[in-house]
């Protein structure tokens, strides 16, 4: 969990203002926002790895550079932990 998140949710389990209903749907609130913050990470690490085949294949003069290609595909699949 993000450690931001961590210190909010610390914050929210001392309050002593808030009722045990506030403060469980606030632990909810928190552990879905942070879910929803590692499905994006995961986007983003997706579309950087795009990005990264994508500038190689843009650069491809020849045949011969496919391969370069279907290297730096294989290296994000790893990178991305796919299969």
């Amino acid at each position: 969990m993000n450690k931001h998140l961590e210190t909010i949710l610390n914050f929210i389990q001392q309050a002593k203002e808030l009722s045990d209903e506030a403060k469980s749907n606030l632990l909810k609130d928190v552990q879905k926002a942070d879910g929803e913050m590692e499905d994006k990470n995961h986007e983003l690490e997706i579309e950087a790895a795009l990005g990264s085949v994508r500038s190689i294949a843009m650069s491809m003069n020849t045949p011969d550079d496919l391969l370069n290609i279907c290297k730096a595909l294989f290296e994000e699949l790893q990178h991305l932990q796919f299969g």
